[in-house]
Formats: structure tokens, sequence, C-alpha cells
């Protein structure tokens, strides 16, 4: 009768550890998730105002023998950023992200943090879009955008059409 009661005791006590363990576990999980980690907000710099970045009279731009990253790289930098800000033009829109739907500001701080999260894997503004701005990387669903005339767009597909704008421009 003794042992049963040690036996009963020990596996009382295993099932307790076990339970707070996976909750630690899910716990820890949960708070790393990309879609809600909090990252801290971006450094401002002369550009950037509340992390909206405004426009550098020509006088203070710097000159392109002023960049520390390659030309190429700074170049694809430069079509990402540009990309994110064409969110601004779309008045009336409403960006949908696992069938939730977000503002155009909402949307732009999304996709500056998941490229943050990413950019080990973002070399390219066409990898932007392909890994950043075109699905969850939780559900996998596409990003979508909702028109003020109530037309939709999968993300990835308008994203694709601005980059090709952008390129036609340099």
């Amino acid at each position: 009768m003794m042992e049963h009661n040690r036996i009963t005791v020990f596996a009382s006590e295993m099932t307790h550890f076990l339970v707070i363990g996976f909750s630690l576990i899910l716990i820890a999980s949960c708070s790393n998730s990309p879609e809600k980690e909090k990252t801290p907000p971006p450094k401002e710099s002369p550009e950037t105002v509340n992390g909206i970045k405004e426009k550098v009279p020509a006088e203070e731009q710097p000159s392109p023998g002023d960049s520390t990253l390659p030309e190429e790289a700074s170049s694809e930098k430069d079509k990402i950023e540009a990309l994110i800000a064409s969110l601004r033009d779309l008045e009336g829109a409403t960006f949908i992200r696992n069938d939730k739907e977000h503002t155009v500001e909402e949307s732009i701080e999304h996709l500056q943090k998941k490229w943050e999260w990413k950019k080990n894997q973002v070399k390219t503004a066409r990898d932007f879009t392909d890994k950043i701005a075109s699905s969850s990387s939780l559900s996998g669903k596409p990003y979508m955008i909702r028109f003020e005339d109530g037309s939709e767009i999968k993300a990835k597909d308008w994203f694709d059409q601005e980059l090709q704008k952008l390129e036609r421009e340099d």
C-alpha cells in the first residue's frame, strides 16, 4: 500500500511539472510569434518624423558616394521603401490580413516590422513582394487590398505592378 501511495504522489507531481512546463513553452512560443512580436520603434533619422519618411531637401540629401551600402543594395532598399510608401496613395483602401481589415497605416507598420524581422531573406524588391508583402507567415493566406470602390486585388499583384512602375522609371 505504501508503494502505491508513493507512485500516486510521484505521478501527481510529474503531471503538475509537465503541465507547468508545457504552459511555459506555450506562453513563450506565443510571445515570440512574428505577428505579435513587439519591436522597438525605428530609430529616428533626419528623414523620419514619428517613423514616417519625410522628403529631404535636395541640398540635404546624401551624395551617391556617401552610402556605406553597395549601390545595387541601396537601390533595392530604396525600391522597397518606395513600395511601402506607395500604400499611402491608396485613399480609402483597406488592407486585409488573415481575414481582418487594417488601415493603410497599420499595414505600413506591419510590413516594416515584417521586413525587419525577415531582413536576412530579403535582398531585392522582388524578394520583398514575394516574401513580405504577399501573404501571412503564420497562416499562409494571401494579403488582399480592398479599394474604395469595393474591388479587391491580391497585395502581391498590386505590389508587383507598383514594382514594375518603379523599374520603368529607372
